[in-house]
């Protein structure tokens, strides 16, 4: 799925456009560390191609990706060989995959000319390069045919959003690229559905885009879900669709998700996605605030990190101070009050745990005593 683009340190951009003209370096070694691309070791420049480019495999890590910059002979042209072994992660080697377009976009695209891939030292060697071998792909063949469809996905969303005009479509809004974001408006039962994850009496609601492709409706009634676990059992089907999941009773917080599987047909995935963003500004005049980091997955099981990254994402919300009215307007005391899915202020979340203590608030309050005039009793 799409995410925002890994950043590059910006001692890595100096130092690379300053070898643009300098030509000492032969190669840099890059990693991803604490979500950034970082440079970790660069090699200088001899009159021995084939030497230096020796060296490249001694970096190499076993398990670790990397991503190599390396001079080619006697040019200020570069390629980029994205080493990525087999024992590195899936998640890893989804990222450096995504990730390398914009590195080279970030660096100056005009000045690569070659890409090259690999999967073990071996294939490293200068004498593979020369040999012109195919490179193994970072990616499995899954991967690869998930990254084909996403492709289709969004080109038929390009191709479905322009044929969309602000008169046909008054809830479209442009987007980048010139092509559009269709808001397609809730249901009243999907409405009064989210009304309850609203007012905190359930944490979990799942929608749906109808046959029409006219409007969002609820799937069935919000339930309480209270772990990120919970809510990957929640989701099934090989069909796309949307979750919300109430984070935070008290700012009335909550993730919106995008589910969307490898197998599920091109055309309904085009729909889902088009739809994605003005789905959220629709949930948000219901008066939950959904976060602004969304989530997409292919997999259920892969939410319950998602639900992780999203809360250190956004563990500014969480309120400083909470007061409660009681009724007639007098203040109470206010403990434990939820915060997380349902759970109290001294609950432990499976998911949420990480926070410690500063996901929940206890709040003390002065209570406010109004004592009766004299004779108010006779």
């Amino acid at each position: 799925m799409s995410h925002a683009p890994i950043p590059l340190a910006e001692e890595l951009v100096s130092k690379f456009k300053g070898q643009t003209i300098a030509q000492s370096i032969r190669f840099y070694k890059c990693v991803i560390r604490d979500e950034v691309i970082v440079n970790t070791y660069e090699e200088r420049q001899t009159s021995n191609m084939e030497a230096d480019w020796g060296h490249i495999a001694e970096q190499a890590g076993d398990e670790e990706p990397a991503y190599f910059i390396v001079r080619l002979e006697g040019t200020k042209r570069w390629l980029l060989l994205t080493y990525v072994p087999d024992a590195a992660p899936v998640k890893s080697k989804m990222t450096f995959a995504s990730a390398k377009e914009f590195l080279k976009e970030k660096l100056g695209a005009n000045f690569f000319v070659e890409d090259v891939h690999a999967t073990t030292k071996a294939e490293l060697s200068y004498a593979n390069l020369q040999a012109g071998r195919a490179p193994v792909n970072a990616l499995s063949s899954k991967e690869v045919e998930l990254g084909e469809l996403h492709k289709q996905e969004e080109q038929a969303r390009k191709d479905f959003s322009q044929s969309l005009t602000a008169k046909t479509q008054p809830g479209a809004t442009a987007g980048i690229g010139g092509y559009h974001s269709v808001v397609l408006p809730l249901t009243d039962h999907a409405k009064a559905e989210l009304t309850k994850l609203r007012e905190g009496t359930a944490t979990f609601l799942e929608l749906e885009i109808t046959e029409k492709n006219d409007h969002v409706e609820a799937k069935g009634t919000a339930k309480n879900v209270n772990s990120g676990e919970g809510v990957a059992k929640e989701i099934t089907g090989s069909a796309p669709r949307f979750y919300v999941y109430l984070t935070n009773k008290i700012s009335k917080q909550a993730a919106l998700i995008y589910y969307c599987p490898g197998n599920s047909p091109q055309k309904l995935r085009m729909v889902y996605s088009t739809a994605k963003q003005g789905l959220a500004d629709e949930i948000n005049r219901t008066g939950l605030h959904i976060a602004s980091r969304k989530i997409e997955i292919s997999e259920a099981g892969d939410v319950v990190e998602e639900l992780k990254r999203n809360l250190n994402a956004n563990t500014g919300l969480q309120p400083a101070k909470t007061t409660v009215l009681g009724e007639g307007g007098g203040v109470v005391k206010a403990k434990n009050i939820p915060t997380i899915g349902g759970h109290g202020g001294n609950a432990h979340h499976s998911v949420y745990g990480l926070m410690n203590n500063s996901v929940t608030q206890k709040t003390e309050v002065k209570k406010k005593i109004v004592m009766p005039p004299p004779g108010a009793y006779g």
